[in-house]
């Protein structure tokens, strides 16, 4: 009860006004985030950041390539419903495109999720 990710929890709950449950579903395993989302309390609202790396890896790394090591930067896509967004800090896109919204002051549920080096993140 006293671990670092529940001290976590609460200072976020605190912090923002609402509880952020975050799980990390590989690509392979999408379907279970289905069927997990469907087991939420009634009024949960969930959003899903989709990222090139896992989300505690931001500085990116290195691959090995059949042409060399190559940098991959990590990427952040975040989709969800409107209210969801909203309880991110973020706006509602218009239209099927995607948004590029810059992490700040104004989008604090982000940045105490997202890696320091994660400084702009995709919204659809």
């Amino acid at each position: 009860m006293h671990s670092a990710s529940v001290q976590g929890a609460l200072a976020m709950r605190e912090r923002f006004g609402h509880s952020v449950l975050t799980v990390q579903v590989p690509h392979t395993a999408e379907g279970r985030s289905e069927m997990l989302a469907e087991r939420l309390p009634r009024g949960a609202e969930v959003a899903v950041l989709d990222s090139t790396l896992g989300l505690a890896n931001g500085a990116g790394e290195v691959r090995e390539t059949p042409d060399g090591p190559v940098k991959v930067r990590q990427a952040v896509t975040v989709r969800g419903s409107c209210d969801a967004l909203r309880g991110l800090g973020l706006q509602c896109p218009s239209g099927e495109s995607a948004l590029a919204v810059r992490l700040s002051e104004d989008t604090p549920v982000l940045r105490a999720l997202l890696p320091a080096s994660v400084t702009q993140v995709g919204v659809s």
